[in-house]
Parts: structure tokens; C-alpha cells; sequence
């Protein structure tokens, strides 16, 4: 569409000038067609009015237009000519308005002349003549809407001012009538020039849409010829967008000696219409405009659109991937080389994981020579405990995507336990295939044996095995560093035993130390493993959890129970050699995230809570924070009324209309509402983020898909309300649940409701963490005939990349753009993008939210043709919302 002939000098093309320089090309491109149908128009027109009126006159007439016509017709080979060439754009939409005035002021020369001679049937002639010739202009002027203006009027004011002139009943009512079709014509036009604009302003945003996407993009006809070209396309291939217009697909972008192949392809899909021909990312080979080949991945997807098919190329440059894969094959090919020399074991593998080659340095490892060992399998080194390991590493492997170094226990050949550092990486052949595994080994035995000591002395604990105080510090410095990427909280508990020197006193430290023992391993095993429990010195131990839950209620929930579990543990009796006794401890906790605190500071505050604990009578647990002491009991007593409002049916389900342009009521979606006996109408905002929190979300959105479902099944077998949908909103925990699709189906084979009545809306936030299982989950059902719309869209992450992937049926356009698509022009673009966006992928749309007519309106003449919102109805219960269908809600929707 830019084209340096209207453009001014500067480099910079907005969208908006894009468009009037597609709108002033549109204009001359239909100037010839006009001027073919103008000059028939004059010579028929005169050949019957010759007759009638003077010679003189009918000459000049004739003269006039057809000079106007010719110097318009010269306007247009300028225009021709001079592509290519940088001149402004003012300067040719003036050029054009003044042929068109002049045009105009020609056709209305003659009948203004010649009113005075007409006789009372040539006047209606002449309106006539000249109404067609504006409806022409109409048609073929309508993107220069000034022009066309200027036509109309200088064609039809003088005439219609003659026949004012004149004085006669009959002239008056002609000159109104001209006037009055003056005015239409103007209106029309205008109409038509702004429909030609929103068209083309859509055309250029979807036009941007790919030209921002990673892969290159072209379009082409049946006939195999390039239709759309965008910027990626242009960097990759070296070729402009206007050099490949019209040109054959297959001439442009492959060699020679592979065109006919793929135009073989393309024939063989139109003549069979099978998809695995196209529809493939394949590799092959493209053609730079300098002649350079060079490795692509090619995808064609086929579009039949009115019985015309259409296809678009996907294409993405692979150059800097083949060129890794080589370099990595030519690193392969030098280990082969320096194989026997290696001062490592280097091991080679086959496909099935058995010796291929095995060097000096690994015969000194393992104690196996090369003849024992060719042929042998890999778990033959490998402790039989550790053997089921060894078919997953081969498979990672031999998929290329496993390798790199771990630490493992292997066996040498005289039943040796040893300890080796390996180093694995998949081997390829020249074409890029694996086609097995090298292996670098060494014995670090020795290495790790004085590791593990100086290990042991330096960090751990000699009386228990815990980690002692310098490792656990090193470990809160990493949690730290860890919450501070991940924003998930940690917590420190310090426990301090009670009335542990009372038995160190009457019994001896000896039992005292048994007594510490056993509570390390009682501690222990209430943590999980990635958590650490360590003894700071007497009877002081701490213990730290990591990786909790983002939000703080959550996480210090969390920490309640695991402290709690560890108040129960020490409920048991210790057996101490002949003695059995019952100890308690008092729990101190607090919880931190990021870098808020130093690891002193941290040790205080559990320290402080506690003391607290003791203070308190011993045996229990407390936050070094109150107001979080007051969030577990606040958060304890709100999941205790959650649980009873599941058991004693305290939520209920309100539907919100769902219309059509018509005003037809076409569904309804359902929206969650909690009835607390004590505290009245609790608010959604409050009681469902603590149910994703707590993961009561689960059973209270199954309940929710049953309560619908049943109401669907209901509503089948009652005709005023049988047609009706109902959508429910799926949350990020129900989605990601692995049973979710059985779930789904087993409740609508229970109720009996019609999987087709059904829609699921999911929002753009709740796909963005793991889109693949959302596609395999959501095309599942999709099979069976559940719907599903993508909810408050352009409010999340949108990407055009998993979009046009899912299976989806409907967009639904937030209120928050509704809400100001009036007044805010980010809104109404916004607004307008998605309507757009979502007819070329072939979804439905809906609006949200829709409080006025205005805003209906607006919304419909952009093609939004349904509603949801206050205009049409709030959220109602279940009988009213039953009424208000029954006596439908059309009359007030339309007033």
C-alpha cells in the first residue's frame, strides 16, 4: 500500500496516510472506467437531444465535455507515469478534486444553456441524465469524498437554480427534485466513502498484525500467485513486497530444481483435497533474491473461501539452527579423533545403548578391557538398584535432548562400588539424526570420600547428622535469593524443647543426647524433603520451609500445619534405653520473602516468637507477627464457614441474559452468590480468591457445573426455554486439574444436559502458564460439543501464536473497554481490533457489560451482534431470571 509516488520526504508513513494513499489510488485507478461511461453517456444523451435545441449550443456542449473528459483521461497517464517518483500527496488529491469540479461544472453547462429552450418533457430528461451520472460519480469517486462532492454539486446546482429561474409550476417541482437528489446523492456518498475507509483502515491492521509476526507470511491465489508478502518475508528473501506481487509462489522462493516438485504439490491438493499433502511443517530449501540457497521450515495452510481456495506460507529461516547442529557434529567428530587419547573414559554408545567403543582411560576405570566390554549393554556398570534409571537417560539421549553432567554411583568389574562424574551428549550423523551417545567419564571416588568429610565437619551436626548452624545460614541466604526471583514466601520455625535441662539434670546428658536424636528424626519427617531441619546447639533446633505460597494468608496456612504436625509428633513418648518420657516444645515462627531481612535478624525474630510460645504455656506455636497470628484464626474460621456453605447448600447460582442484535435471548451466563446466615450476601471479590487460595475452588466449581448442567437438562424439556445456553466460568486450579475432562463429561452424562448447550469461558491469563495442556484438555471437550469463550480478551497476554490454536467458539470483549468505547479512541480501536481480529478467525463475539443503547449501537455497526450487560438485565435468581425470558425482554432492549 506505501507507495513513494504520494509520499513526502521524510521517512516516516503513518497508518493514517497509508490509508488516504491506498483511498487517492483507488480514485484514479477507477478514473478510465469513469470517463469510458461519461463520454458514452454525452454522445447518447446529445444524439437525442440534437433534435430539440440548437446546434450551436448542443456543439459546445458536447466540446466542453468531452475536453474535460480528455484532460482528466491526460491527468490519469500523468498519474501513470509517474510512478516511482516522490511527489507530494496534496498535490494529486488537488488535481483530481479539480477535474472532478470541472467535470461536474461541464455536465451542468448544457442544461442550464439550454433550460430557457426546453419544452415541458426535456427538463425531466435532463434531471434524469444528470442523476445518473452522479450516481456514477458515487461509485467511482467515493474515495475522494471532497471530489465527489464537488461533482455533484457543480453538476446539479446550476440546472436546479435555471429552473427556479423560469418561473413555472412544473420547473419548481424539477428543480426540487434535483436538489432534493443533490442531497441524497451527497449522503450516499459520504456513506459509501466512510465504508470504503473503515474497510481499508481494518485491511491495514490486519496488514500490521503480520507484518509483526516471527515467521514470514505470504499469501497466494489458486493459481499459485503471491497475493500478500510481509516484513519478515521481505528481510528473509531480499525481495520488496511490491517486486513479488502477482509473481508464482514457487519461482520466487525455491531454486529451480525444486519449483516443479512443489507446484506438483499444490495440484495434488486441489485434485485430491488431502490435508497431509499441505498442513506439514517440512524442511526444504529456499531462494534468496542474490541467489543464495539457504534451509527453511515450510508450512502451507489451505483456505477455500465463496469455493475459491486460498493459501498462506509460514516460513521460518533455519540457517543459525543447521549451522549449530554442524558445528556440534564437527565437535563430535574431533572427540572420535582424539578418542584413545583422552586422559577420561570416553564411552561410545549405539541406538540401543550397548559398547561401541570404550577407551584405555575407561578400562582403568571400570577394570573391563574393550573386548569385554563392546557389546555389553550400559546397565552392566550400573548397581542393580539404579538399573531402571538407566532406559530413561538412553531415551532422553537418543531424543536429543538429554546429556550434560551428573555425579552417579556405578560398579567396576570386581564388584567395586565407585563413585564417577559423567558427562553425556547425543551423537549425530552428518544429516543431523542421532544416532547414539559419547560419554566422558571420570572416577572421582577418592574426591568424593574427602569431600563428604570436610563436608560433614564443616557443616552438619555431630550428634544428630542435621545441618549445624553455617549451613543453615548458607541455606536461608539461598532461600532468600530464590523467594526473591520466585516471590513465593519462606518460613523459619525455631523450636526450643521444654524442661530440657531438667532432664539433662536427673538423668545425665547421655539420655539427654538420645532425647536429641530422636527428636531430629520425629522433626525430620514432618518436613519435605527440599525443606532443612537443623540443630543449632543444646536442645535448639529450626527448621526451613521454602518455596510456600506467593500470597501471605496461603503461606502462612502452610506453616501452620506443618508446625502443627510437628506439635503432634511430639505428643508420642520417647523411649530413652530404660526410660520413656514425654517432652514437649514451643514453636517460634516468622515468615519472610526477598531480601527484607538479615539471617540475624530473621533468627531474632523466631527467637521472639518463641519465647512468646513459653510465655504462653508452653506446648504450642506463635507468629513473631500478631496481625498474621490473627490471619490464621481469621483464615481458620472463614474455610469453617466455606466447608459448612458447601455442606448446607448456602450458594445459589443468578444468570445474566445474554442477547442477540435482534434481541433475542440467547443464553445466560451464571454467576456465583453466597448467602451467609450471619453476615447476609457475602461478595464474590472476597470468597473466590480464597477458594483458589485454599483449593476449595475444586468442589465448589464441580458444584457449580452441576447446579448448570442440571439446569440445562431442566430447561430442555420446557419449549420457551429449551434453546437457551448457559456459560460457566472455569478457574486456573479446575482447568489445571488432571481429571478435568472426565469430570466435565461425567456431570453432563449425569444430568443429561445437551454438551452443546454449554460454554466454558476461560480467561487470557489463565491460558498464558501451560498452554498446551489447556489446548489437549479444551479440544477433548470441544469434540463432544462444549463450547468455549475466551474471556475479558485484550486484558491479558494475547498472542496470535496460541490463539489461532485454540479450539475456541466465541471472544468476549471486556466491560472495561465497553465501558468508555464511546468516548475513549484507545477503546473503540481496541473494540474494533477484536471484532476484527475475531471474524478472520471465524469466532464469535461478544460484549460485556453494555449499559446504554449508544453503546449497543456503536458495538453493532462495528459487527458486535451480541450483548451482555445491565442494559439488558442485572444478574437474577433462578425463577425470576425464568420469568423475565418467558416475557422476553425485546421491547425494552429495542426502545
Amino acid at each position: 500500500m506505501r507507495n513513494s509516488l504520494l509520499h513526502p520526504p521524510s521517512d516516516a508513513v503513518s497508518p493514517q496516510q497509508d490509508v488516504e494513499v491506498a483511498l487517492l489510488h483507488d480514485a484514479y485507478a477507477r478514473l478510465r472506467q469513469s470517463l469510458l461511461m461519461i463520454v458514452t453517456v454525452s454522445c447518447i444523451f446529445a444524439g437525442l437531444l440534437w433534435p430539440f435545441f440548437p446546434t450551436p449550443l448542443m456543439t459546445i456542449w458536447v466540446i466542453v465535455i468531452l475536453s474535460v473528459a480528455g484532460a482528466r483521461y491526460l491527468l490519469w497517464k500523468s498519474f501513470q507515469r509517474a510512478q516511482g517518483q516522490t511527489l507530494a500527496l496534496a498535490r494529486w488529491r488537488r488535481l483530481f478534486w479539480a477535474g472532478s469540479a470541472a467535470a461536474g461544472a461541464a455536465w451542468a453547462l448544457g442544461p442550464t444553456l439550454m433550460m430557457p429552450e426546453a419544452g415541458s418533457a426535456e427538463p425531466m430528461l435532463f434531471v434524469g441524465t444528470l442523476l445518473s451520472v452522479c450516481a456514477v460519480a458515487i461509485s467511482t469517486q467515493a474515495s475522494q469524498q471532497a471530489a465527489m462532492q464537488v461533482f455533484i454539486a457543480a453538476a446539479l446546482a446550476p440546472p436546479a437554480i435555471a429552473l427556479l429561474n423560469t418561473g413555472g409550476d412544473v420547473e419548481r417541482v424539477t428543480a426540487t427534485i434535483l436538489i432534493a437528489g443533490l442531497v441524497t446523492l451527497i449522503v450516499v456518498g459520504r456513506r459509501s466513502g466512510k465504508e470504503m475507509r473503515h474497510l481499508l483502515e481494518a485491511q491495514f491492521r490486519i496488514q500490521e498484525i503480520l507484518n509483526t509476526a516471527m515467521d514470514a507470511v505470504i499469501g497466494m491465489d489458486v493459481h499459485g500467485k503471491i497475493t500478500d508478502w510481509n516484513f519478515r518475508a521481505e528481510a528473509i528473501f531480499g525481495r520488496s513486497k511490491s517486486e513479488v506481487l502477482g509473481l508464482s509462489f514457487q519461482d520466487t522462493i525455491f531454486p529451480e530444481r525444486i519449483q516443479e516438485e512443489k507446484r506438483q504439490e499444490l495440484a495434488r491438493f486441489l485434485a485430491t483435497r488431502d490435508d497431509k499433502i499441505l498442513k506439514q511443517r517440512v524442511e526444504t530449501t529456499g531462494m534468496r533474491r542474490s541467489g543464495e540457497e539457504f534451509p527453511i521450515e515450510l508450512t502451507i495452510t489451505p483456505l477455500s473461501t465463496n469455493n475459491t481456495w486460498h493459501f498462506t506460507a509460514f516460513i521460518e529461516d533455519i540457517t543459525e539452527r543447521k549451522r549449530a547442529e554442524k558445528e556440534l557434529l564437527e565437535t563430535n567428530q574431533k572427540l572420535a579423533l582424539q578418542f584413545d587419547q583422552a586422559p577420561l573414559g570416553v564411552i561410545e554408545w549405539d541406538r540401543d545403548f550397548r559398547v561401541v567403543k570404550w577407551n584405555p582411560a575407561a578400562e582403568k576405570i571400570f577394570g573391563f578391557s574393550a573386548e569385554q566390554a563392546l557389546g555389553q549393554h550400559a546397565s552392566f556398570i550400573v548397581p542393580e538398584a539404579e538399573r531402571s534409571n538407566v532406559d530413561s537417560v538412553m531415551n532422553e539421549l537418543l531424543s536429543g535432548t538429554g546429556g550434560g553432567n551428573s555425579v552417579n554411583e556405578n560398579v567396576r568389574r570386581n564388584g567395586e562400588s565407585i563413585q564417577c562424574d559423567w558427562y553425556n551428549a547425543p551423537l549425530r550423523d552428518a544429516t543431523g539424526e542421532v544416532v547414539g551417545a559419547i560419554s566422558l567419564v571420570d572416577n572421582i571416588t577418592s574426591r568424593k570420600l574427602a569431600e563428604d568429610e570436610i563436608r560433614n565437619l564443616a557443616f552438619y551436626d555431630h550428634l544428630t547428622g542435621l545441618p549445624n548452624r553455617r549451613l543453615l545460614i548458607d541455606r536461608v541466604r539461598q532461600a532468600m535469593a530464590s523467594s526473591g526471583r520466585s516471590a513465593k514466601y519462606c518460613a523459619l520455625l525455631f523450636l526450643d524443647l521444654d524442661n530440657f535441662k531438667t532432664l539433662n539434670d536427673t538423668l545425665g546428658h547421655d539420655i539427654g543426647d538420645l532425647l536429641l536424636q530422636q527428636v531430629a528424626n520425629r522433626v525430620s519427617s514432618c518436613v519435605r524433603n527440599g525443606d532443612t531441619v537443623a540443630r543449632l546447639g543444646g536442645d535448639e533446633f529450626v527448621v526451613l520451609l521454602e518455596e510456600l505460597s506467593e500470597f501471605m494468608q496461603e503461606a502462612v496456612m502452610q506453616t501452620e500445619t506443618v508446625g502443627s504436625k510437628i506439635l503432634a509428633a511430639f505428643t508420642q513418648p520417647y523411649q530413652l534405653d530404660n526410660y520413656e518420657h514425654l517432652s514437649t516444645t514451643s514453636i517460634g515462627v516468622t515468615l519472610f520473602a526477598h531480601h527484607d531481612s538479615s539471617t540475624d535478624d530473621l533468627l531474632k525474630r523466631a527467637d521472639l516468637a518463641m519465647y512468646q510460645a513459653k510465655a504462653e504455656g508452653r506446648n504450642t506455636l506463635r507468629f513473631f507477627d500478631p496481625e498474621m497470628q490473627t490471619a490464621v484464626m481469621t483464615r481458620a474460621a472463614m474455610e469453617e464457614s466455606f466447608r459448612e456453605a458447601l455442606l448446607n447448600d448456602q450458594f445459589e447460582l443468578h444468570y445474566q441474559a445474554q442477547v442477540t442484535a435482534e434481541g433475542q435471548i440467547s443464553g445466560a451466563e451464571v454467576l456465583l452468590r453466597w448467602l451467609h446466615p450471619g453476615r447476609g450476601m457475602v461478595s464474590p471479590v472476597e470468597f473466590i480468591p480464597f477458594a483458589e487460595e485454599t483449593g476449595l475452588i475444586l468442589p465448589l466449581g464441580r458444584w457449580v457445573l452441576e447446579t448448570a448442567c442440571a439446569q440445562l437438562a431442566q430447561w430442555a424439556m420446557r419449549p420457551e426455554m429449551a434453546h437457551l445456553s448457559v456459560a460457566v466460568n472455569v478457574s486456573s486450579r479446575q482447568l489445571k486439574h488432571p481429571n478435568f475432562v472426565d469430570e466435565v463429561l461425567g456431570i453432563l452424562d449425569h444430568s443429561g444436559a445437551n454438551p452443546h448447550r454449554l460454554k466454558m469461558e476461560l480467561t487470557e491469563s489463565l491460558l498464558v502458564d501451560d498452554v498446551e495442556d489447556a489446548i489437549t484438555k479444551m479440544t477433548a471437550l470441544k469434540a463432544k460439543g462444549v463450547g468455549f469463550s475466551l474471556d475479558d480478551f485484550g486484558t491479558g497476554y494475547s498472542s496470535l501464536s496460541y490463539l489461532k490454536r485454540l479450539p475456541l467458539d466465541q471472544l468476549k470483549i471486556d466491560q472495561g473497554f465497553v465501558k468508555h468505547v464511546l468516548t475513549d479512541p484507545n477503546d473503540m480501536a481496541i473494540a474494533k481490533m477484536i471484532i476484527v481480529l475475531a471474524d478472520s478467525l471465524g469466532l464469535a463475539v461478544i460484549a460485556e457489560g453494555v449499559e446504554t443503547h449508544e453503546q449497543r449501537n456503536f458495538l453493532a455497526d462495528l459487527g458486535c451482534l451480541a450483548y451482555q450487560g445491565f442494559l439488558i438485565s442485572r444478574p437474577l435468581a433462578l425463577d425470576t431470571f425464568e420469568e423475565f425470558v418467558i416475557n422476553s425482554a425485546r421491547r425494552e432492549f429495542e426502545r
